[in-house]
């Protein structure tokens, strides 16, 4: 006889009653869940940082391969332990988030 262990982890991500909107793109690096997702110069989707500068997005689900397809939540309250902001930046990406309709509470 097998057994096996199963484990569940409850997350807490949504907050408050605002409307939930949400899509699927094409990723080009890897996103976990609750990372901020960005927009390039060049119309692609990708991981907060200097090349994806413009916030689209907080993604939903893990990627497993490059270049995948990530549900990112568009509008939203979201809980703040879901978010993955960056160190020291705090203040600024969640400013930066509330002007695409995401609310980080």
């Amino acid at each position: 006889m097998n057994n096996k262990k199963y484990e569940s982890e409850y997350k807490r991500i949504f907050s408050g009653t605002f409307p939930i909107e949400e899509t699927v793109v094409v990723i080009e690096t890897v996103v976990e869940e609750g990372d901020i997702v960005g927009l390039s110069s060049a119309n692609k989707f990708g991981k907060l940082d200097a090349t994806y500068s413009i916030p689209y997005g907080v993604a939903y689900n893990k990627m497993d391969s490059l270049p995948g397809a990530v549900e990112i939540i568009l509008t939203g309250s979201l809980h703040t332990d879901f978010v993955k902001l960056e160190s020291g930046k705090e203040e600024e990406q969640i400013q930066k988030l509330r002007l695409i309709g995401i609310f980080v509470k």
